[in-house]
């Protein structure tokens, strides 16, 4: 079958005009959160749909009552993205029953869809790449143009799915080529166009199953990593390390990625991705592999931890100032927000007094313990976590011997977390945070994260604070340095003006002496031999008389130590010298 007979043989479904409103609406660069929301309710399903979602655990249950509400607390890109994903599930959330006819695993494909989208998520975030919400989004949508080809081609689709489990592969692109004559990339991306859906998302569904080398744009080529790691996923507990080695080797060339990061990626995708399907209403598969399977306790666990992280990171996003009390108050925030937790005491290393020094978050009206602790103490606590740059239990080191000053064990007792903010020698800070997560796995999972992105907002925040300094001292040593300069300028000028006026005199009076000397022999000579009239005389003498003159003036201009300008035409200065 030719892909143009394909093509030609598909009404591709009409997408909700709500958000492709909203999708053009914000591309603008004058787009206002009035016009969102005025644009979002016209859809009254798709605000529920919307609210809901964003009152989830993914986003924080029961918080958010409005879509301006909802704006305000995730952002634009964020509700942009849920407001795509709830539409496209929509229209494909009927589909299942094509199941039965083609073989196809629907919730197989959404729980594939989900994990490439989750692992697409962190991914972005790990290399800090500017929109993590659309690698989401991209990840999600990619394999789109296979609900599409089952809907339209439900026998021709059967034959692809029993080729897959004939030859026990996954190769979706090399069967649909064979039998259809188009694949689900070509198929997505039309779909996408004529959705008209931003460029990336075009791409990222036709390009992801190309090789990686021949992919350009970051989106397309998290997307195909995305599948990388969801291979080494399947693998057994025990091949898994050999997985991820290999891969970090393969991934070298474009992304510093260690082997604890893609752990860590696979650590949180699973209860990730549950807790996304129930957010947006995605059934996936109940029966994974057994080796990577969860028990329901520790994936409850997990997902609730999980959940808490992703409130914080969407508090913390919205942070626009960069200074140390904003950094400390959007943290506190989420600690309240986020984690439920009533006591918190921020602190920053003081190199100059030798001390951390409390900086309080008036906004909570929380009790107020002014405190500075000093840093010689070898026995405190703080200071111990401090050396050792990682998250520490109180209680545990109260065992072995630290301490902490009596205010701070009155305002905690001993149920406290204490969490260094280590970024380099010079400026750090600590959190002192009343015990609210009990295992050590949960601490690294949650904390762990947190303690690195508020480390690196002090950075920015101290980066920043220096960078004020040197900006004044810059304009205090430039207005120096104009004055100077304009001093210099003068200087030089009236050096200039010296030198010439040295010069000129010297000259001057070179030529002078030679002229007066000759005038005087001139009247000697003419009174010898008495042939000097009285005019000529007069004449001679009147001429000694001003080279005199000139001789005086020259010999001022030879001891001049300063000079003025004065008008001389309308548009002409002479130097004045004096």
């Amino acid at each position: 079958m030719k892909n143009s007979k394909i093509t030609s043989d598909i009404s591709f479904p009409t997408f909700p005009s709500v958000v492709i409103e909203l999708l053009k609406y914000t591309s603008k660069e004058d787009a206002s959160v009035a016009g969102i929301e005025d644009i979002i309710k016209k859809d009254p399903g798709l605000t529920a749909e919307i609210l809901r979602v964003a009152n989830s655990p993914l986003y924080g249950k029961g918080r958010i009552s409005s879509v301006r509400h909802a704006l305000t607390f995730l952002g634009l890109n964020t509700l942009k993205y849920i407001a795509i994903s709830v539409a496209v599930t929509g229209i494909f959330s009927k589909r299942e029953i094509l199941g039965k006819q083609t073989g196809m695993d629907f919730a197989e494909f959404w729980t594939h869809s989900l994990r490439i989208a989750t692992i697409s998520h962190l991914l972005a975030r790990k290399i800090k790449y500017q929109d993590p919400e659309g690698a989401f989004v991209a990840g999600l949508l990619h394999d789109l143009g296979r609900l599409v080809l089952v809907q339209y081609f439900p026998e021709e689709y059967r034959k692809v799915v029993e080729k897959i489990k004939e030859e026990q592969v996954k190769s979706y692109v090399k069967f649909e080529k064979q039998i259809l004559g188009v694949t689900h990339t070509e198929i997505g991306a039309e779909l996408f166009h004529f959705w008209n859906f931003p460029i990336f998302l075009i791409e990222a569904a036709r390009k992801h199953h190309l090789p990686l080398e021949q992919l350009e744009e970051t989106i397309i080529q998290i997307v195909h990593i995305a599948h990388l790691i969801d291979a080494v996923h399947v693998l057994s507990p025990h091949h898994q390390p050999f997985g991820l080695e290999s891969l970090c080797n393969q991934l070298h060339s474009f992304w510093n990625l260690s082997q604890s990061d893609l752990e860590e990626i696979l650590a949180v995708t699973e209860a990730k991705l549950i807790l996304t399907a129930n957010s947006l209403g995605i059934p996936i598969a109940k029966k994974g592999n057994k080796s990577m399977e969860f028990k329901k306790e520790i994936l409850t666990a997990q997902s609730e931890t999980l959940g808490k992280w992703l409130i914080f990171r969407d508090i913390w996003k919205d942070l626009e100032g960069n200074s140390i009390n904003e950094i400390f108050l959007h943290a506190a925030k989420a600690f309240v927000l986020g984690f439920k937790i009533k006591k918190f005491l921020f602190f920053i290393v003081n190199k100059k007094n030798n001390s951390l020094e409390e900086i309080i978050v008036e906004e909570f009206h929380q009790k107020s313990l002014p405190l500075t602790i000093p840093l010689d103490n070898s026995q405190d606590a703080v200071i111990e976590c401090l050396r050792q740059k990682r998250i520490l239990f109180y209680h545990e080191l109260e065992k072995h011997g630290f301490t902490v000053l009596q205010e701070i064990k009155k305002f905690f007792g001993n149920n406290f977390i204490i969490l260094p903010l280590p970024y380099g020698e010079e400026r750090c800070g600590v959190i002192l945070l009343e015990k609210m997560l009990n295992s050590q796995q949960a601490i690294d999972l949650v904390l762990n994260p947190i303690a690195d992105q508020i480390a690196a907002k002090l950075k920015i925040a101290f980066l920043t604070e220096e960078k004020l300094k040197l900006w004044e001292e810059k304009e205090q040593l430039k207005t120096a340095f104009e004055k100077n300069l304009d001093r210099l300028i003068k200087l030089e000028k009236k050096m200039a003006a010296l030198e010439t006026a040295g010069a000129a005199a010297h000259e001057l009076n070179q030529s002078l002496t030679v002229i007066q000397a000759r005038i005087e022999l001139l009247l000697n000579k003419l009174q010898k031999q008495k042939t000097l009239g009285y005019s000529n005389a007069s004449d001679l003498e009147t001429v000694l008389n001003e080279t005199q003159k000139m001789a005086e003036f020259i010999n001022k201009m030879l001891q001049i130590r300063d000079y003025r300008t004065k008008k001389y035409l309308e548009e002409i200065n002479i130097l004045d010298i004096r």
